[in-house]
C-alpha cells in the first residue's frame, strides 16, 4: 500500500514535476510569447507610430497637393487673366496703333495741304488760259492796224502760233462776212477760246447772249430772255409776236436795231420755240423779213452735250409743232443758210489720242465693247481718290449732300460766310442767287476742304474751275492752298446784266450786284456746270445719268483716260445719245 502510495506519490510527483516543468515551459513559452507579443506590440506600436507618421505624411502630401493644386488653379487663373490681359493688351495696342495712325494721317492731312495741292489742277490752264487769250487778241489787232495780210487771210497768218488752222479760219471767216454760222466741235477743241478771241477783236457792233445766267456769265453776255424779253419768249405763242404784243425797253429796240452781231452761247440748250421766237423778234423789231431782221448770228455749242430743257407736254408740244426740241427744227435756222464749222483739233486730250478718240464714238453713238471694257478698268474701289478728286453727277441733289456730307466728315472748326447784295435795280424782283451766279448763298467751309474757284483772278494765280484746299479760316478771312502756295482770297463781285445802249454805243449794265468769296465746295459738281471745264481727275457714275449726252459731258472734262476714276462698272446702255442730233450732225458733215 506504502509502494503504491509511494508510486503514486512519486507519480504525482513526477506528474507534478512534469506539470510544473510544463509549467515552467510553458511559462517560458508564455513568457517567450509575451515576449515576442510585447515585440509585436512594440513593433505594432511603430507600425502604429509610423502609419500615424504615415497618415499624417500622407496627409500631409494630401493637404501639399491640395495646397498645390490650389496653386496650380490660382496660376491657371492667373495665366488665364495675364492671358486675357495680353489680349487686351494686344487690342488697345492695335487700337492704339490704328488710332495713332488715323492721328498721323489727320496730320498729315490738315499739315500737308500745301503739298496735297500741289496736284489738284493742270498747270498750263492756270499759266496760259487768260495769257494765250491776250496774245492772240493784240496779235489779231496788231495785224489789222498794221493792214499786213489781205483781209480774208489776216487772223490765219497772224495768230497760227496761237490758234489753230480750225480756229483762226472761223476767226475770220466770222469777221469778214456777213454769213451765219454755227460754230461746233467735239468737247476739248477750243469753242469757248475760239468765242472768247473772236468777241475781244471783231470791230462788229456785236452782243454776246446764252440760255443760262451762269452760262452768260462765262461768256461775259446776258441772258437771251433779258434780250429778248421773259414775257416775249414764254408767254406769246409765235403768232402772237407782233409790234403791238412786243413787251420790250425802247432801249432794247434800238440795241436789236443797230446791233449788226448777234453771238449765242451754249445753243445746243435753246428750244427751238425760243429760236424761232428770236427770229420773229428781230424780224418786227428791224420792220424787215430776212432772216433774223437781217442780223448775223454766231451760234456756239456742241448738240451732243447738254439738251434743251423741256417738260414731257412741252416737249409733246414742240415735237408735233416742229419735228423736234433742238433749235435746228426751226424754220430760221433753216432759212438762215448757217454755215456748219466744226473743230475737231484736240487742245484738251491732246497727250491721250486714245482717249480722246474713245470720247468722239461715245459722243456719236458709235461706242463699241471695246471701249466699255476700256472705261471699266477706271473702275475705282479706293474712296480715298475722293479726297481730293471732284465727283461730277448729274443732279443737284446729290451734290449738295455730297459736299454737305463730305464737310461735316472734317474735324476741323466749321465757318460759313453770307453772300451780300450791294446793288439790286429790281428789288421787288424774287432773286435766285444760287441760279444766276456760281456761288452759295451760304457758304460753309472747314480746314481741309476740298474747292472749286468760280472766278478768274487778275493776277492770273488762278481761273474759274481751278481746285484748292481750304488752309485757314476765321470768320472774316479764307486762305486757300493753290499748287502748292497758299493765297488770302478776297470777296469778289458778280453781276447780273443787262444790256444798254448808251451815247451811241451798246453797253452792259449791272441790275443786280452780289459779293461772295469766288470758290464752292467741290466734292461734287454738276456734270452741267462742268461743262467748258477741264480736270486732270475727276470721280464719276454715269449710271446716273439720264439725258442725252450727260455721260459724254462728263467723260470729257478728264485730260485723259488715267485721269478717270469710276465708281461703278458702266454698260453701253448707260451712254444716251439723242438721234435727231446725230441725224443732223450726219446731214451737215
Amino acid at each position: 500500500m506504502e509502494y503504491i502510495i509511494g508510486v503514486l506519490v512519486i507519480i504525482l510527483i513526477i506528474i507534478l514535476y512534469t506539470r510544473h516543468k510544463e509549467k515552467l515551459i510553458l511559462k517560458d513559452t508564455i513568457r517567450t510569447h509575451l515576449n515576442q507579443i510585447e515585440n509585436l506590440n512594440e513593433k505594432v506600436k511603430i507600425i502604429e507610430h509610423e502609419r500615424d507618421d504615415s497618415k499624417k505624411q500622407a496627409i500631409s502630401y494630401v493637404n501639399e497637393i491640395q495646397q498645390l493644386s490650389d496653386k496650380i488653379k490660382i496660376a491657371e487663373n492667373e495665366r488665364e487673366y495675364y492671358k486675357k490681359q495680353t489680349v487686351s493688351y494686344a487690342n488697345e495696342i492695335q487700337l492704339l496703333t490704328k488710332t495713332l495712325e488715323e492721328l498721323q494721317a489727320k496730320l498729315d492731312f490738315y499739315s500737308n495741304i500745301e503739298e496735297a495741292s500741289a496736284n489738284l489742277n493742270i498747270a498750263q490752264d492756270i499759266e496760259t488760259e487768260k495769257h494765250l487769250l491776250e496774245q492772240a487778241t493784240h496779235q489779231i489787232k496788231t495785224a489789222r492796224a498794221q493792214q499786213e495780210y489781205p483781209e480774208n487771210q489776216l487772223e490765219i497768218n497772224s495768230t497760227e502760233s496761237l490758234l489753230d488752222k480750225e480756229q483762226a479760219f472761223a476767226c475770220s471767216e466770222m469777221e469778214h462776212t456777213q454769213d451765219n454760222f454755227f460754230i461746233t466741235g467735239k468737247a476739248g477743241t477750243g469753242k469757248s477760246f475760239l468765242l472768247d478771241v473772236f468777241r475781244n477783236t471783231t470791230e462788229k457792233n456785236h452782243i454776246v447772249l446764252a440760255p443760262t445766267g451762269i452760262a452768260a456769265l462765262n461768256v461775259g453776255g446776258v441772258t437771251l430772255h433779258s434780250v429778248f424779253g421773259y414775257y416775249n419768249l414764254e408767254n406769246l405763242s409765235i403768232d402772237m409776236l407782233s409790234s403791238a404784243t412786243l413787251r420790250l425797253k425802247s432801249e432794247i429796240y434800238s440795241i436789236l436795231q443797230r446791233v449788226s452781231t448777234i453771238i449765242i452761247d451754249e445753243i445746243s440748250m435753246v428750244r427751238v420755240d425760243i429760236f424761232e421766237k428770236v427770229d420773229r423778234i428781230l424780224k418786227i423789231i428791224n420792220n424787215n423779213d430776212l432772216p433774223f431782221g437781217g442780223k448775223q448770228l454766231l451760234l456756239f455749242g456742241d448738240l451732243f452735250q447738254l439738251p434743251p430743257v423741256a417738260k414731257s407736254k412741252e416737249r409733246e408740244y414742240l415735237l408735233d409743232q416742229y419735228g423736234g426740241v433742238h433749235f435746228f427744227f426751226s424754220n430760221a435756222y433753216k432759212t438762215g443758210t448757217f454755215r456748219f464749222l466744226e473743230l475737231t483739233i484736240n487742245h484738251r486730250q491732246k497727250d491721250d489720242a486714245e482717249y480722246f478718240s474713245l470720247l468722239n464714238r461715245i459722243r456719236e453713238g458709235k461706242v463699241t465693247p471695246e471701249d466699255i471694257v476700256t472705261l471699266n478698268t477706271r473702275v475705282s474701289n479706293d474712296i480715298s481718290v475722293y479726297d481730293r478728286f471732284t465727283t461730277l453727277l448729274p443732279k443737284k441733289a446729290d451734290v449738295e449732300h455730297i459736299n454737305q456730307y463730305r464737310i461735316a466728315q472734317l474735324d476741323s472748326v466749321g465757318y460759313t460766310y453770307e453772300a451780300k447784295i450791294v446793288l439790286d435795280k429790281y428789288p421787288d424782283k424774287n432773286h435766285n442767287l444760287e441760279s444766276l451766279f456760281p456761288v452759295a448763298h451760304s457758304l460753309c467751309l472747314k480746314k481741309g476742304a476740298l474747292i472749286m474757284m468760280v472766278a478768274n483772278d487778275p493776277e492770273r494765280r488762278w481761273v474759274n474751275g481751278t481746285l484748292g484746299i481750304v488752309n485757314n479760316l476765321t470768320n472774316d478771312s479764307i486762305s486757300v492752298a493753290i499748287d502748292g502756295r497758299t493765297y488770302n482770297i478776297q470777296p469778289c463781285d458778280f453781276t447780273e446784266q443787262e444790256i444798254t445802249y448808251t451815247d451811241g454805243k451798246i453797253q452792259y449794265e449791272d441790275v443786280l450786284k452780289i459779293v461772295q468769296y469766288p470758290l464752292v465746295p467741290a466734292y461734287a459738281i454738276t456734270i452741267h456746270k462742268s461743262q467748258g471745264q477741264t480736270f486732270q481727275n475727276i470721280v464719276c457714275d454715269i449710271n446716273q445719268c439720264f439725258a442725252n449726252g450727260q455721260a459724254y459731258v462728263a467723260l470729257s472734262r478728264c485730260q485723259s483716260l488715267n485721269g478717270l476714276h469710276l465708281s461703278k462698272a458702266i454698260s453701253g446702255s448707260s451712254i444716251h445719245v439723242d438721234k435727231d442730233v446725230l441725224n443732223f450732225y450726219h446731214s451737215q458733215i
